[in-house]
């Protein structure tokens, strides 16, 4: 007696496909019954998804469900015997990481959401950048498929980030391979939820040396220079050089990293840097320029203007300077500044700490003492840079006295000048600086204030010139 049994379908292993990319998996089925027709369905398929006559499974996904976890489930029917097999297994779809293509997600608590790298075959240098994280997540880099955090291979960027970054290159550990594949993993050590944004940026070699597409003679802003023009992949970044001859050649780089400022193309954006010969002494006869590409990202710190740093400051008078910087980088960032002293109540603040400007009015306890005052400067790029200088305030009992106004009124005319509420003066006037000079001491004096704010009226008959001067009474 003849016995008909099932079909027996294969063990398929879960499997892991970038979305955007199509997988195919072959699904068919075995079958000992003598004639046998086969009919293969898939159940509730994901969209995409198809089976053919001989149980090739074809899986087209689209980069808007990563990431997901789909099951495929397959039904085998062997018609002339009215039996039938089925298997399951998973397909988990894994975003790819475009290029400079930020990626928001939001991991599980205990959970890890992958992403998977495709490393372009030109490639010198990937940054791995944590943009943002609600709590505190590690990032994880691994090769092995499907990823994992305890192979070999794996290796943790970030530990404990809410935001940070990590540059691949050919010398790091792990190393970056063009044309290769890996994963990074967003972990979430946290019981709850944790929104967070990653982001790849590629450093790209370029089979053609750059050149620099155009040198334009123009003024910006009231000032004469060169309007220097290229055009290069977004992701990269330069140094410019110039030499005033070629024999000797000796380039010297421009201050600064030039990155694109005006976004076209991934792969073709434009960049521009113009000389007003600010860095070089002016302009010579001859003047030549050539670019350098960078091998990594990078950033360069802020410059301090000031070149004095050794003041002196009065007692209840307001000192103010301007401590400001300059980022030579292309294009411009913003910078922040934040200040610390080494006096005790020093009563001293930035006006806004985009400025750079410091005040301070020194109290009459701090005359004779010196104040360290510390600038920061940190600028906006990736990663930050800071740059630190130092001023030396000497506090001085008092300034020099000096007429601050002088008003002709009906009364006659009024001085007045800024001291503290300690000093005395007298005033004394003449008709003529020539040599000898005659000074005249105006009788009623000494002259105080209880506010440190001076007046004297002169109600004397005006004269065609009248020159005053204040005396400082022991």
């Amino acid at each position: 007696r003849y016995r008909l049994v099932p079909p027996v379908l294969p063990v398929i292993p879960d499997q892991l496909i970038p979305g955007g990319m199509t997988l195919i998996v072959t699904n068919t089925a075995t079958d000992t019954n003598a004639g046998a027709a086969l009919i293969y369905t898939l159940v509730n398929p994901p969209a995409g998804a198809t089976i053919d006559a001989n149980g090739i499974i074809t899986y087209v996904t689209t980069t808007n469900i990563a990431p997901t976890n789909v099951v495929i489930t397959t039904i085998v029917t062997d018609t002339s015997a009215q039996l039938s097999a089925t298997n399951s297994f998973n397909v988990f779809v894994l975003p790819s990481l475009v290029s400079g293509q930020p990626q928001t997600n939001v991991v599980a608590p205990g959970g890890i959401n992958w992403f998977q790298v495709n490393v372009p075959p030109n490639a010198l240098a990937a940054t791995n950048t944590l943009l943002f994280a609600s709590l505190p997540v590690n990032l994880w880099f691994s090769t092995n498929l499907p990823p994992t955090i305890t192979n070999s291979y794996d290796f943790e960027l970030l530990t404990n980030s809410l935001a940070g970054s990590h540059v691949l290159d050919f010398t790091t550990v792990p190393v970056l391979v063009p044309g290769s594949t890996y994963y990074l993993g967003v972990q979430n050590p946290n019981a709850t939820p944790v929104t967070n944004a990653i982001e790849v940026t590629f450093l790209l070699a370029n089979n053609t040396n750059f050149s620099i597409f155009s040198i334009v003679q123009t003024n910006m802003s009231g000032t004469n220079g060169f309007l220097l023009t290229w055009f290069a992949p977004s992701n990269t970044q330069f140094h410019l050089q110039w030499t005033p001859e070629l024999v000797p050649m000796n380039w010297t780089n421009f201050k600064g990293v030039i990155s694109f400022t005006s976004y076209m193309a991934a792969t073709n954006s434009k960049f521009q840097y113009f000389d007003d010969g600010s860095q070089t002494g002016g302009f010579g006869p001859d003047r030549f320029y050539r670019l350098e590409l960078l091998n990594s990202p990078t950033n360069t710190e802020p410059e301090f203007l000031l070149t004095t740093t050794n003041y002196t400051a009065y007692v209840q008078t307001l000192f103010t300077v301007t401590n400001n910087a300059h980022d030579w980088d292309i294009p411009g960032q913003t910078l922040f500044y934040s200040v610390t002293n080494s006096l005790p109540g020093t009563n001293y603040a930035v006006i806004t700490p985009n400025t750079g400007v410091i005040t301070w009015t020194p109290s009459g306890v701090q005359s004779g003492l010196t104040n360290f005052i510390t600038t920061i400067v940190s600028d906006s790029g990736l990663p930050t840079k800071t740059a630190t200088n130092v001023l030396v305030v000497v506090v001085s009992a008092s300034a020099l006295p000096s007429i601050s106004s002088a008003t002709i009124t009906a009364s006659g005319v009024n001085l007045q000048w800024l001291g503290t509420t300690s000093q005395q003066f007298n005033v004394r006037w003449t008709t003529n600086l020539a040599p000898p000079i005659n000074w005249l001491i105006f009788p009623n004096g000494p002259i105080t204030s209880t506010t440190g704010t001076f007046n004297y009226t002169d109600t004397n008959s005006q004269v065609l010139m009248k020159f005053y001067q204040l005396i400082l009474l022991p």
